[in-house]
């Protein structure tokens, strides 16, 4: 399941935590073509998740939801922002593998490196 950085959480909250936005408000990811008509991500604010859409919690109350399209595909990745004073700049990035996260290829967790 996509997870998102500390960073990455706190852009949602400063998205989200607007008066005029309903509580059930969320960030979706969904599926769309660029301009050349390359696969991309969209992403967006909306008043709360379509039918389908995957929810995964952005702590404070919020959340993100993933279309049932790029849901499977943001499976592994993590969710990161960069925050400069008025603009958040979202990226994606694989996971990182650890003790207690599975190898995708189906092998045993990485051990210590040398």
């Amino acid at each position: 399941m996509l997870t998102l950085t500390p960073t990455a959480s706190a852009a949602v909250h400063a998205l989200l935590d607007h008066p005029d936005l309903p509580e059930s408000s969320g960030l979706r990811l969904r599926g769309q073509l660029d301009p050349t008509g390359r696969p991309g991500i969209g992403i967006e604010v909306v008043n709360g998740p379509q039918d389908g859409d995957q929810l995964v919690p952005a702590g404070a109350g919020h959340d993100v939801f993933l279309s049932s399209d790029i849901a499977p595909v943001l499976e592994d990745q993590m969710l990161d922002a960069e925050l400069d004073q008025e603009r958040v700049a979202f990226s994606l990035r694989p996971q990182p593998l650890n003790a207690s996260t599975p190898d995708p290829l189906g092998g045993p967790p990485p051990g210590p490196t040398v």
